[in-house]
């Protein structure tokens, strides 16, 4: 199998980098994944040793911390000729070794001007993220299947058999007719408790706002109108951000966020009021279908905002 090494700084990046190392070691083996090319013997030259290492290399994971830049007297480190970093990057792009910058928490991809010469394409190389909290486990699964593409290695059958194995024996005949919608059903359960909070949080935010606003103040539902774009915002650019979902699964999150937060306020109207849910006149239900109109394209708004964003960004691109 082809061999996969990392690049990182030691001093911003070692804990990341340890626990991508661990995945990677998980998943290809330990002959497979190099993590310090840049320990260098005693009286070696360091360029001929990153050369060596790099020979029989396919793919260079370059991890990129808040640091990684590294800061000296006069100026950041990376420019300084003796840097590993530098070294490591250099002897990559040259041997046209495939590069993968991966962005640490909220690190940024530096820009062209920020590198030295040698190195600048690097700036415009496609990066992926991976956060160092909750969301690390779907990151560093993402990273391996794009690194499986890229090796053209086909994917394991059954990447959760470890975790399988963890809770009981395993199957010993497993059957394709039932197995199959199982799979399913266990990524529809992981894709929706990913989704959950973004579906959650805007909606209870706008039952809180409709309760304060409508409710408890009987203030100018204007500003209930301006609460329908203002919550759903966030829950469009996180989703974008931290999942990697693009406009359309936004506007399906809002849609349903949206029709339920409004059934939520005309069911806590009707039980106050003593009237029937379900609007009885056209004004209402235009005010209904505004409403959810309203919320869906916010949904969108923030999305559109965080891709453009990160498309901002030299070597960020929309999708990772």
């Amino acid at each position: 199998m082809p061999r996969i090494c990392l690049s990182y700084r030691r001093a911003d990046s070692s804990a990341i980098a340890g626990r991508i190392y661990d995945r990677l070691v998980a998943r290809y083996g330990a002959d497979t994944v190099f993590m310090d090319v840049s320990d260098i013997p005693y009286g070696v030259d360091f360029r001929e040793h990153i050369q060596a290492a790099f020979r029989d290399t396919a793919l260079l994971l370059a991890i990129i911390g808040t640091g990684w830049l590294g800061e000296g007297a006069a100026r950041k480190r990376i420019h300084e000729k003796v840097d590993p970093v530098r070294v490591e990057i250099h002897t990559a792009l040259r041997q046209e070794i495939p590069v993968i910058p991966v962005l640490i928490d909220s690190a940024k991809m530096p820009s062209a001007d920020e590198l030295p010469r040698d190195i600048k394409d690097f700036a415009f190389r496609n990066a992926t993220r991976v956060d160092s909290g909750a969301d690390f486990a779907f990151h560093i699964e993402r990273l391996m299947r794009h690194i499986d593409q890229v090796l053209g290695i086909a994917p394991p059958p059954q990447p959760a058999a470890s975790a399988v194995a963890d809770r009981g024996p395993p199957v010993t005949a497993p059957n394709a007719d039932t197995d199959a919608p199982a799979t399913v059903l266990a990524a529809l359960t992981l894709w929706g408790a990913r989704l959950l909070p973004y579906f959650l949080a805007p909606v209870v935010l706008l039952w809180l706002a409709h309760y304060l606003i409508i409710m408890k103040l009987d203030a100018d539902p204007v500003y209930l109108r301006i609460a329908a774009i203002v919550i759903p915002l966030p829950s469009g650019y996180l989703l974008f951000r931290k999942l990697q979902f693009g406009v359309g699964a936004a506007a399906l999150l809002g849609f349903c966020a949206a029709v339920v937060a409004v059934v939520g306020m005309l069911a806590a109207v009707a039980l106050v009021d003593g009237h029937a849910i379900v609007p009885a006149s056209r004004a209402e239900w235009q005010e209904v279908f505004e409403y959810v109109v309203t919320m869906s394209l916010a949904t969108v708004a923030g999305n559109l905002l965080a891709r453009f964003a990160y498309a901002t960004v030299p070597g960020r691109s929309g999708t990772a």
